[in-house]
């Protein structure tokens, strides 16, 4: 199954609004998503260290995720992924450029959100 950058940001922002903390959160099912492809990328957060949660799959019931909360990692990858601009951005290089690893994007996103920082800093000064 392949990545999908835009349902991982549509994950963590349904994780993001989700007022159920501390109780666990149902994610999904999602628009436009089957549920099997959003809960495979619910496994992909947990590994990346994106969401805090459970694998309570079972042999009876199948595969299945329980999500507790977004870490520190998933809230600022979704603050610098809510930049409609940076989005588009990062949407249209990764077009031009093809395949690259998650880990390559969060940094572009995260680069152009450091920049306008440091830009912003300068114009105060």
């Amino acid at each position: 199954m392949l990545l999908d950058i835009d349902l991982i940001k549509a994950i963590l922002l349904d994780i993001e609004e989700s007022e159920h903390w501390p109780d666990f959160i149902a994610v999904g099912p999602l628009e436009g998503y089957d549920n099997k492809k959003s809960l495979y990328h619910l496994f992909l957060l947990d590994e990346a260290g994106l969401v805090k949660g459970k694998d309570i799959s079972t042999l009876d019931a199948g595969r299945n995720y329980a999500v507790e909360r977004l870490t520190w990692e998933g809230h600022t990858f979704l603050t610098n992924a809510k930049n409609p601009s940076n989005w588009s951005k990062l949407k249209t290089a990764l077009g031009t450029i093809g395949d690259v690893s998650f880990e390559a994007a969060k940094a572009g996103l995260a680069g152009m959100a450091h920049a306008a920082v440091a830009t912003a800093i300068q114009r105060l000064s």
